[in-house]
């Protein structure tokens, strides 16, 4: 009776922990949704969202799938939202002024950034509870069997994570990825773990469908699995149980009973995804109603194949867009996706035109992990290496081992987590680290469930709890010292914030995000006009910056000031990512001062002081 009311404890001790760490997590990512400006892609996600849902056209932003965009406008359609079909950049396709005129002179861009980004929290939250269950789950026993405190550990350092933090508060689509990266990985995880159960098998071809429609990295996550599973068919011993027409449960033992289910579930699912793919396009093959190629120069150049290098993708793409397999829309997805794109990439102040470094995703990792998190990562690689190591020394047939064991209930996450670490570094897509943000909470699975196995080896109980509130107090440190600023984080190995943009570019640092710290600054400070090079597409005069000389900015959507001769007597911004160009065109603003940082990633320069003649 005492070991019952004694585990009935634990379990309401660590749901109510995880609880409170999803609620601290939800207070972070809504207070930096409401103190970030608009950042550069949701300025052309959030309007296209709306826009379909009132018209069925998928003329904007028509790169990339509508799930995510459909899901962020939801709560716009009750807000009774100017709808300007009549606007010339609706006419023309033209995304970025429509995004721009959209939220900024014919709608309120507060209000729909913060319903928007709302549906991306609630996300991010069920993906933490998520976290919690499979990590409850993952070192037990026995089906019926939980470890609360592995799941708790899992998931306080999920609701800790600055990364994760930063991309539930915006509508992108990296956590939308990660969440049906780790809900279709855990469904797989229990089929093989409890059986093939029909319900669980549909759940988890509907998961593997719907990946595609949220990035086309989804087909990665395909790729993945059924190779898995089909080696697994292949060349485990183990027996599968699987649903069959007479009975619940029947047991395969053959390889061509496993490799038939394989094959089903990869039938059912491409089948699934198709689908789902047409209904989300209204089972419409033109994007646009009453055109041939929908408006915009994004249509054009994404349906248009010719630049792709190898010839047979280049040919399987012509023949799909003449036979219609798949919506316009979706062909144009294909097009970005398979493009040849030559983005310039930066890493510790090397520079590379064309392609990447196979380094980049380690060294941001290094870089914008928090320390806590870095060691327990460390940790548990080291514990699974360990445990590898202690399976080939002392392997032993038909008997018990615990080291097998583990790696065995830790095989799929960590099959995962490196497979999506190698595809995406191979791919040389260097633009942010949130492209491997869809492994971070399968590392923190394992960390919480590592950290439990640890410390259950201590031996005295109050050591062992004090550990452990110490460990996760520690963990929420650096969330709660960046507030709200988690899109620039980096941890100390960056000593100088200021100084991050020579190391790391993009989206690891500045996304437009701090335009409305710049706003709040200047209007504080009572200064006039400043001096700007802008990396967004946030309109700064509605966020608070009342006059501005445009020194090169990358994309300022509605131009109100046509002023682009540098005032030296005035102070002057600079977004992190212009800071190269500012100091190749205009050397001379740069050397008025010490600046000071604005939020996290735009520098504020004194004005320059003029020299006694």
């Amino acid at each position: 009776m005492r070991k019952v009311k004694c585990a009935r404890n634990f379990i309401t001790t660590s749901f109510a922990l995880t609880s409170l760490g999803a609620l601290l997590f939800f207070m972070f990512a809504f207070g930096s949704a409401k103190e970030n400006a608009i950042t550069s892609d949701e300025t052309a996600h959030i309007p296209a969202g709306y826009m379909i849902w009132m018209t069925g056209d998928y003329r904007m932003n028509i790169e990339h799938p509508p799930l995510v965009k459909m899901w962020a406008a939801l709560p716009l359609l009750f807000c009774g939202l100017y709808n300007p079909v009549q606007d010339i950049d609706w006419k023309r396709g033209d995304e970025w002024h429509f995004g721009g005129y959209f939220l900024y002179q014919f709608n309120d861009a507060f209000f729909i950034a913060l319903l928007s980004r709302f549906q991306i929290i609630v996300l991010g939250v069920l993906l933490g509870l998520m976290v919690y269950l499979w990590g409850a789950k993952l070192f037990a026993a026995s089906r019926d069997m939980r470890l609360f405190f592995a799941g708790l550990f899992a998931a306080l350092f999920y609701f800790s994570e600055p990364n994760l933090i930063a991309h539930s508060a915006l509508v992108t689509y990296d956590l939308a990825f990660a969440f049906v990266v780790f809900a279709a990985g855990y469904v797989y995880w229990l089929l093989h773990m409890e059986g093939f159960a029909k319900k669980r098998m549909a759940l988890f071809i509907f998961l593997m469908a719907l990946a595609p429609l949220i990035k086309v990295v989804g087909l990665f996550l395909w790729a993945l699995i059924f190779f898995h599973w089909g080696a697994a068919a292949l060349f485990s011993r183990r027996k599968w149980k699987a649903p069959s027409p007479s009975s619940p449960l029947r047991i395969l033992s053959t390889r061509w009973s496993k490799i038939k289910i394989v094959i089903f579930s990869m039938i059912l699912c491409g089948a699934c995804s198709l689908f789902l793919i047409w209904n989300f396009y209204g089972f419409r093959y033109y994007a646009s109603p009453g055109y041939a190629i929908p408006p915009g120069d994004q249509s054009v150049k994404y349906l248009d194949y010719s630049p792709i290098s190898q010839p047979i993708l280049r040919e399987t793409l012509n023949i799909m867009k003449d036979r219609k397999i798949f919506p316009q829309g979706y062909m144009c997805v294909l097009g970005h996706a398979f493009m040849e794109k030559e983005r310039p990439a930066v890493l510790l102040k090397k520079v590379k035109m064309a392609g990447g470094f196979y380094s980049y995703f380690v060294i941001t990792t290094i870089l914008k992990t928090p320390f806590i998190h870095l060691a327990g990562m460390a940790t548990a690689a080291v514990f699974f290496i360990w445990l590898a190591l202690q399976n080939l020394i002392k392997r032993r047939k038909g008997k018990f081992s615990r080291a097998r064991f583990y790696l065995h209930r830790a095989a799929i996450p960590l099959y995962l987590i490196i497979g999506f670490f190698a595809l995406i570094t191979m791919s040389l897509m260097n633009i942010g680290h949130r492209l491997i943000l869809m492994i971070t909470p399968l590392q923190l699975l394992l960390v919480g469930s590592v950290l439990e196995y640890i410390l259950s080896h201590l031996q005295k109980t109050y050591a062992r709890r004090i550990i452990g509130v110490l460990i996760i107090l520690a963990a929420f440190i650096p969330a709660i010292l960046n507030y709200p600023h988690y899109i620039s984080y980096f941890n100390p190995i960056i000593k100088d914030q200021r100084m991050a943009g020579r190391y790391l570019v993009d989206s690891n640092v500045d996304w437009g995000q701090d335009m409305k710290a710049l706003g709040d600054f200047v209007t504080f400070n009572r200064i006039p006009k400043i001096n700007l090079s802008y990396f967004g597409t946030a309109d700064p005069w509605y966020y608070g910056v009342n006059h501005w000389i445009d020194i090169g900015s990358w994309q300022i959507l509605i131009p109100r000031f046509r002023e682009n001769t540098p005032d030296l007597s005035i102070p002057t911004a600079v977004s992190a990512n212009m800071i190269g160009y500012v100091a190749a065109k205009h050397p001379e603003l740069l050397r008025g001062g010490e600046p000071l940082l604005i939020g996290g990633s735009i520098l504020l320069f004194p004005p320059v002081e003029e020299k006694p003649r």
